[in-house]
Protein backbone atom coordinates (compact mmCIF):
# COMPACT_ATOMS: atom_id res chain seq x y z
CA UNK A 1 0.00 0.00 0.00
CA UNK A 2 1.47 3.56 -1.02
CA UNK A 3 -0.23 5.33 1.81
CA UNK A 4 1.56 4.56 4.45
CA UNK A 5 0.01 0.84 5.61
CA UNK A 6 1.24 -2.06 5.22
CA UNK A 7 -0.53 -5.68 6.73
CA UNK A 8 1.74 -8.71 8.11
CA UNK A 9 1.27 -11.52 5.52
CA UNK A 10 1.56 -14.13 8.75
CA UNK A 11 -0.21 -12.36 11.41
CA UNK A 12 -2.32 -10.20 9.57
CA UNK A 13 -1.32 -7.02 11.85
CA UNK A 14 -2.05 -3.66 10.59
CA UNK A 15 0.69 -0.81 10.90
CA UNK A 16 0.08 2.91 9.90
CA UNK A 17 3.21 5.20 9.48
CA UNK A 18 2.98 8.67 9.64
CA UNK A 19 5.59 11.56 10.33
CA UNK A 20 3.31 14.27 12.08
CA UNK A 21 0.16 14.05 14.59
CA UNK A 22 -1.13 15.43 17.53
CA UNK A 23 -3.07 14.51 21.54
CA UNK A 24 -6.06 17.03 21.27
CA UNK A 25 -8.02 18.50 23.91
CA UNK A 26 -11.17 19.85 22.55
CA UNK A 27 -9.96 21.91 19.67
CA UNK A 28 -6.17 22.50 21.70
CA UNK A 29 -2.97 21.09 21.35
CA UNK A 30 -1.74 19.10 23.99
CA UNK A 31 0.57 17.24 22.79
CA UNK A 32 3.02 17.63 19.15
CA UNK A 33 4.24 14.24 18.30
CA UNK A 34 6.21 13.18 15.34
CA UNK A 35 7.33 9.53 13.64
CA UNK A 36 4.00 7.55 14.73
CA UNK A 37 3.48 4.16 14.33
CA UNK A 38 -0.53 3.19 14.74
CA UNK A 39 -0.53 -1.01 15.08
CA UNK A 40 -3.79 -3.05 15.25
CA UNK A 41 -2.88 -6.85 16.61
CA UNK A 42 -5.67 -9.07 15.06
CA UNK A 43 -5.76 -11.13 18.45
CA UNK A 44 -5.85 -7.91 20.99
CA UNK A 45 -7.88 -6.41 18.44
CA UNK A 46 -6.43 -2.70 20.62
CA UNK A 47 -5.35 0.02 18.58
CA UNK A 48 -2.13 0.95 19.60
CA UNK A 49 0.19 4.35 18.79
CA UNK A 50 3.67 4.97 19.39
CA UNK A 51 5.44 8.48 18.80
CA UNK A 52 8.34 10.42 19.90
CA UNK A 53 6.89 13.69 21.74
CA UNK A 54 7.95 17.14 20.32
CA UNK A 55 6.10 19.44 22.84
CA UNK A 56 3.95 19.19 25.79
CA UNK A 57 1.09 20.64 27.88
CA UNK A 58 0.70 19.06 30.84
CA UNK A 59 -2.59 20.67 31.71
CA UNK A 60 -4.12 20.28 28.80
CA UNK A 61 -2.72 16.59 28.70
CA UNK A 62 -5.09 15.81 32.49
CA UNK A 63 -7.65 17.24 30.59
CA UNK A 64 -10.43 14.50 29.65
CA UNK A 65 -11.70 13.15 26.26
CA UNK A 66 -8.19 13.61 24.53
CA UNK A 67 -7.73 12.64 21.10
CA UNK A 68 -5.22 11.31 18.78
CA UNK A 69 -5.14 13.26 15.18
CA UNK A 70 -3.06 11.66 12.80
CA UNK A 71 -3.49 14.46 9.42
CA UNK A 72 -3.81 12.95 5.88
CA UNK A 73 -3.79 13.93 2.48
CA UNK A 74 -7.65 14.83 2.80
CA UNK A 75 -7.88 15.78 6.29
CA UNK A 76 -7.55 13.89 9.51
CA UNK A 77 -8.16 10.62 11.37
CA UNK A 78 -9.02 10.92 14.69
CA UNK A 79 -9.25 8.20 17.28
CA UNK A 80 -10.12 8.70 21.43
CA UNK A 81 -7.39 8.21 23.63
CA UNK A 82 -8.39 5.33 25.79
CA UNK A 83 -5.16 5.10 28.25
CA UNK A 84 -1.80 6.52 27.34
CA UNK A 85 1.39 6.87 28.81
CA UNK A 86 4.63 9.47 28.21
CA UNK A 87 8.24 7.68 29.11
CA UNK A 88 11.28 10.49 28.21
CA UNK A 89 10.49 11.19 24.81
CA UNK A 90 8.13 8.29 23.74
CA UNK A 91 4.10 8.37 24.06
CA UNK A 92 2.33 5.54 23.70
CA UNK A 93 -1.54 4.98 23.79
CA UNK A 94 -4.27 2.30 23.43
CA UNK A 95 -6.99 4.50 21.15
CA UNK A 96 -10.78 3.81 20.58
CA UNK A 97 -12.71 3.38 17.66
CA UNK A 98 -12.16 5.72 14.42
CA UNK A 99 -14.36 9.28 14.69
CA UNK A 100 -16.06 10.07 11.84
Amino acid sequence: MDDGTARDAVTGAVTIRGVHAQVNAGYQRAAGLTGYTLTREPLKGALMVRATVTATDPYLLAQPGLVFVAPHKRGAWRWPIEAFAIVATTFEATLGPLQP
